[in-house]
């Protein structure tokens, strides 16, 4: 994730955006990895 510096919003807020934007992009990855799983278990299923 890149990080752009925002002057109008005081840092320790910006560190929470920042953090929560991190867990967002994990969970969207780990998300995609279980549906993958997912579709793997059902394609075998069939």
């Amino acid at each position: 994730m890149i990080a752009i510096p925002l002057p109008s919003i005081p840092s320790f807020i910006y560190k929470d955006i920042n953090f929560v934007g991190n867990i967002y992009i994990l969970y969207c990855i780990t998300n995609r990895e279980i549906i993958k799983f997912g579709n793997l278990l059902f394609l075998n299923k069939n």
